[in-house]
């Protein structure tokens, strides 16, 4: 891990060319992302941990769209939130599975996983893992590699590709529905596999990152605790709107 006062040791170049279309996203102001995050009570090894990825990479997509980095102002016009929002503990993550560590999520893919770095209670960085949260699943999990090696990994390696980005998936899904999502959307499952639901062109549909997030965990942690049973009535759950706007009870 690094000093809390050194940059990250991102492979900026090699991300660079692996930005859907050669070219990044408009960058953030550096200083701006640093002093919200310091703000928000991010520590000195998780602002220079993230501020160089988004410096350079604000919003880009990779693979064909298959992975894409949060933009870190969000997008109110489609219910997307700022990034320091999206990491808030009162928010969906409220309904996260219990984990050793709250992570930082930054990336995402098309089909609503999320991807981020174990940080610690105090905000510094805890690991230099990759955490990958399936709210379709209501799972987490952490694989044993770096960040500075994730997106050159990701581009080479096909059984990563598979798995992180889903790619495979993401090919089917855009050719199944004959259009992909946009970065604040993803695909998704009406009926979730977990549920009993198949993964199939007909249970398929384009929902707001922020509707599939939030409803699946809310629904899997009812299933997970057994307040779910065939036939009865769905408990109550937080509605968002197809873009991620949350909907007054």
């Amino acid at each position: 891990m690094t000093s809390p006062q050194s940059p990250y040791p991102w492979r900026l170049a090699e991300i660079d060319a692996l930005v859907d279309g050669g070219v990044a996203n408009p960058s953030v102001d550096p200083a701006a992302v640093s002093r919200a995050l310091t703000e928000a009570g991010y520590g000195p090894t998780l602002v220079n941990f993230i501020v160089p990825l988004l410096e350079r990479f604000g919003s880009a997509t990779f693979l064909n769209g298959a992975l894409r980095v949060h933009p870190f102002a969000g997008d109110e016009s489609c219910g997307l939130p700022n990034l320091v929002d999206w990491n808030r503990a009162n928010g969906w993550r409220q309904y996260e599975p219990a984990k050793q560590s709250p992570t930082f999520y930054f990336l995402s893919n098309s089909f609503g996983e999320l991807l981020g770095i174990p940080v610690s209670d105090s905000g510094e960085l805890a690991r230099d893992r990759i955490g990958i949260l399936f709210p379709d699943q209501r799972v987490y999990r952490e694989a044993g590699l770096s960040w500075s090696d994730f997106f050159t990994s990701v581009a080479q390696r096909p059984d990563l590709g598979g798995f992180f980005a889903k790619q495979p998936q993401h090919a089917w899904a855009a050719e199944q529905l004959r259009q992909t999502c946009a970065p604040w959307q993803c695909f998704s499952y009406k009926v979730p596999p977990a549920l009993g639901g198949q993964p199939s062109a007909d249970n398929l549909m384009i929902v707001g990152l922020v509707v599939h997030v939030s409803f699946s965990l809310q629904l899997l942690k009812q299933h997970q605790e057994g307040k779910l049973t065939p036939g009865a009535s769905v408990p109550m759950v937080d509605l968002y709107d197809r873009e991620g706007h949350l909907l007054d009870p």
